[in-house]
């Protein structure tokens, strides 16, 4: 069993697989920045997905947007102390078959309920 707290950031925070290929790559070749283009080459995944997947992450406290003079926004792993703990168990956790199987099943348990939930989240900021 996951704990809750690592069980909360997947279905609120790290809730698609390209949040996750993003925060495990992020965290692992910690740089100082990197932006959409870069790291969707880095990744191999389109470059939409990913700048959607970095305006969440950074909407959600895990990046701090760097925006630099006539070019597009840069992003720097930079996850707000309420996460660090849980992204820690996530990353500890991801070598064991069992639980990455289970991180694996709460997201695509989740993909049908992410864009709706970001869509009302949005929609109740304004």
């Amino acid at each position: 069993m996951l704990d809750t707290r690592l069980q909360y950031l997947l279905r609120s925070v790290i809730d698609s697989p390209v949040k996750l290929h993003i925060l495990l790559t992020l965290h692992i070749q910690v740089q100082g920045r990197i932006n959409a283009e870069q790291l969707s080459e880095r990744l191999c995944r389109d470059v939409w997905s990913v700048s959607q997947a970095l305006r969440e992450m950074a909407e959600d406290g895990l990046l701090e947007v760097l925006n630099i003079a006539g070019s597009s926004p840069a992003y720097r792993f930079q996850p707000r102390s309420e996460y660090i703990v849980p992204i820690n168990d996530l990353i500890n956790s991801y070598d064991d078959p069992i639980a990455r199987s289970m991180m694996h099943h709460i997201l695509r348990e989740m993909s049908g309920y992410t864009a709706v939930r970001r869509a009302s989240h949005v929609s109740n900021v304004w």
